[in-house]
């Protein structure tokens, strides 16, 4: 469909199912038009980066923490 990650070209199918994975429907996407899927596509896929650091910190802060880090790290994140 488009160049994109590091210049390999993406297919519609997984653009299509990125964006049902980051809560499209289907039958919405059809109506979309091509600017709008390239530009939900791109939001989807910062957040799925931004999940996936996300995510390492928590293994990280889980393997590496002392207790005393670990009870800060996590009221940090209840807080919110």
């Amino acid at each position: 469909a488009r160049p994109a990650r590091k210049g390999k070209p993406v297919r519609w199918r997984e653009i299509y199912t990125t964006l049902i994975g980051a809560g499209h429907r289907a039958d919405q996407i059809g109506g979309y038009t091509e600017r709008q899927i390239m530009l939900y596509f791109d939001a989807a896929l910062r957040r799925e980066r931004r999940q996936r650091v996300a995510r390492f910190n928590d293994v990280r802060m889980a393997f590496g923490a002392d207790k005393d880090k670990a009870t800060s790290y996590i009221k940090s994140l209840t807080d919110n």
